[in-house]
């Protein structure tokens, strides 16, 4: 479940990015640097460290919790990453958790004006 977080928090948190002080930073009119840019065409998500408070994580990652028993298991092939086990593929079934804006925790719906 923690790594659902990672995934959602990577995608809607504002971008901001750490570069050495000795590297010069070229940002686009998005916001974005050019590797940023590079990083998220190639991904669809960017890790941005430092977006959230350690406070924060922990009550997205309470609600995650409290929640985890409502995860769906996506049992059909066709939902799998991988047909077969393999450096693709995983054993088990792939399980979503949806709904996080309508808890009654509001860690999600505060990420979406973070």
């Amino acid at each position: 479940m923690r790594a659902t977080l990672m995934l959602l928090v990577s995608r809607v948190a504002a971008f901001t990015s750490r570069i050495a002080p000795a590297k010069r930073v070229v940002r686009m009119a998005s916001g974005l640097t050019d590797h940023e840019k590079f990083l998220f065409d190639l991904n669809g998500y960017l890790v941005v460290r430092g977006a959230l408070s350690a406070d924060e994580i922990g009550e997205l990652n309470a609600a995650i919790d409290a929640h985890s028993h409502e995860a769906i298991s996506r049992d059909a092939t066709a939902l799998k990453n991988a047909k077969r086990a393999g450096c693709f593929g995983a054993k088990g079934s792939r399980r979503d958790l949806g709904g996080m804006l309508n808890w009654e925790q509001d860690g999600f719906r505060k990420l979406l004006a973070h």
